[in-house]
């Protein structure tokens, strides 16, 4: 009798277990395919009606196309310039460069069998049909158990908005045909739930609310610095600037060095070279050690000698100015004159009569080369070079 009332006091112990268990994954993954399976029939026309852009699109395509030629001609990242901005502007520089980065490299991979718009359409309604698994994977990230994560994933889909929502917001209006063809919102979307859940996942270390920046990682350690606080009146007085470092093993933040200018920690983070008003020190990175005179060392740099050539500096200063017009200017044939004749024409000019005009005086100048800026700009001794328009 004692041994049945055990065995079914055990089966009832193992059935409970059996309904504290989570839900199997694969409940979760067969509603997150429903869903893709409804978001690939609804969209199918998409990808056909997208081959023709419009609305946002052609600029998008035009952008990604400009990016990819950048980078294969090895143009600087954020510089190149997009015609098709207006008159004329070096996009990235306010822009994000992300979703671009990502359409060239579509783009150019299926450039043997397709034309970019019709890539671009296909990348782009393969962007419409994911939405659904970006919400799954930040729910599950965020801790949501597979079937709720599937739920949330065929939620995603319901949002119906109006007026200026419908065209800028989460729900299809933003970015089907008949939206506004917000690429880099739709990017940005499937970008930002994976990375909701990833920052749910973080956890805060425990140290003291300030104004903290600098953090730098070395091994199990993290050192930061913070500073006073900053007023209109200028730095709260009675706080110092200081260097801490946290250990993640222990738990424990610590001081290792005060009232310092600026730092940068060594590659294995057992030193640091830090300044005190004029004054260099290297010190070992340990709590209070770094403090005292024998945990430190003063840098001698009264040898320390800079040798300055004008002459190279001014031919420096004179091509990086030559290429910011040549990259920068609105017209990409420079109004007709032969840039490579002016650079040459202009450097016979590097004498003594240009060396003390500032760069943006010398800019304007070789603008009236190209006809874009008033002779007055030029220096008296060379006025005859600029009105020439060429060499």
């Amino acid at each position: 009798m004692m041994k049945s009332s055990t065995s079914d006091s055990a089966v009832a112990a193992a059935a409970g277990e059996k309904s504290r268990r989570p839900y199997p994954e694969i409940t979760g993954l067969l509603l997150l395919a429903l869903a893709l399976l409804f978001n690939a029939v609804l969209l199918a026309p998409e990808a056909r009606i997208e081959r023709v852009p419009v609305n946002d699109l052609p600029f998008q395509i035009g952008a990604s196309e400009r990016l990819g030629e950048s980078i294969a001609h090895a143009e600087p990242f954020l510089d190149p310039w997009v015609s098709q901005w207006s008159l004329g502007f070096p996009l990235w520089r306010i822009y994000q460069p992300l979703p671009h980065l990502v359409a060239a490299a579509v783009i150019a991979v299926c450039a043997p069998f397709a034309s970019p718009a019709s890539s671009f359409a296909f990348f782009y309604y393969l962007l419409l049909v994911l939405l659904p698994a970006s919400c799954y994977l930040g729910t599950r990230l965020m801790g949501f158990n597979p079937v709720a994560a599937g739920l949330a994933s065929i939620l995603v889909l319901m949002p119906n908005e109006g007026g200026d929502f419908g065209r800028y917001g989460l729900s299809y209006g933003a970015y089907v045909w008949r939206g506004s063809g917000l690429y880099t919102e739709l990017f940005a979307l499937l970008v930002m739930l994976p990375a909701l859940g990833l920052m749910a996942r973080a956890v805060p270390m425990p140290i003291a609310p300030a104004d903290i920046s600098n953090f730098d990682l070395r091994d199990d350690k993290v050192f930061y610095s913070t500073g006073p606080s900053q007023m209109i009146e200028g730095p709260l007085p009675g706080e110092k600037p200081v260097l801490h470092v946290y250990d993640l093993k222990e738990r424990k933040d610590e001081k290792v060095l005060e009232d310092l200018s600026s730092y940068a920690l060594s590659a294995d983070g057992k030193k640091v070279l830090y300044k005190v008003e004029k004054d260099y020190f290297i010190a070992d990175a340990v709590a209070e050690k770094g403090k005292s005179e024998e945990g430190r060392k003063k840098l001698d740099l009264s040898h320390l000698r800079v040798r300055v050539e004008p002459a190279q500096e001014w031919v420096e200063m004179f091509n990086s100015a030559w290429r910011l017009e040549r990259d920068f200017f609105y017209s990409a044939k420079m109004n007709g004159v032969d840039w490579q004749a002016v650079r040459a024409s202009s450097l016979q000019a590097s004498s003594s009569a240009w060396a003390p005009f500032r760069s943006r005086r010398f800019r304007s100048c070789i603008r009236t080369k190209a006809g874009a800026r008033p002779r007055i700009d030029c220096p008296a001794s060379s006025r005859s070079r600029c009105s020439s328009g060429g060499s």
